[in-house]
């Protein structure tokens, strides 16, 4: 057994939006602390600033919600399966319940989607970031992804597939 997944995944789902939400507040904050409490702004461009602020933020969450809090918070490979955790909850997916594994993996955003053929209690589609390895090889960025992808075709054939890096 061992994780496959990121261990710095909860810095994106907890700290970066912590941040961004505490950058959001200086933004509305600054104009009403700057010259002790004497403003110049008049109530228009007090609008527009709430506007911009609310819109922005309203973007970081939806891409948050779509992107980052649907993650696992870990993935463990247990050879014939995975056990997956999200928050407190945990499933075992078997490698032969996978009908596909996708794997996203930039310089920006590495992840790795596997579309179950019957959905689990987090949905149809697990989705994690992978374990990043140290490798000048740009090509070591997809072992895991490659891994999976082989383990799943094989078990789906009833091939057993219980071998893992």
């Amino acid at each position: 057994m061992h994780t496959i997944s990121s261990s710095t995944t909860w810095i994106g789902k907890k700290i970066v939006p912590a941040f961004l939400l505490i950058v959001l507040a200086m933004f509305l904050l600054l104009p009403i602390v700057s010259r002790n409490g004497q403003s110049d702004w008049s109530p228009m461009s007090a609008l527009v600033l709430l506007v911009s602020v609310a819109a922005t933020g309203t973007f970081w969450f939806v891409m948050w919600k779509k992107f980052v809090w649907t993650l696992a918070d870990e993935v463990r490979d247990e050879g014939d399966h995975l056990i997956v955790r999200r928050g407190a909850e945990e499933e075992r997916i078997a490698l032969a319940q996978v009908a596909n594994v996708r794997a996203s993996i930039s310089s920006h955003s590495r992840r790795i989607t596997l579309k179950l053929a019957q959905p689990s209690r987090f949905g149809d589609e697990i989705r994690f970031t992978p374990k990043k390895r140290f490798s000048l090889n740009r090509a070591a960025r997809y072992d895991i992804a490659n891994d999976l992808i082989a383990r799943v075709g094989q078990a789906r054939r009833g091939e057993g597939g219980s071998s893992h890096n």
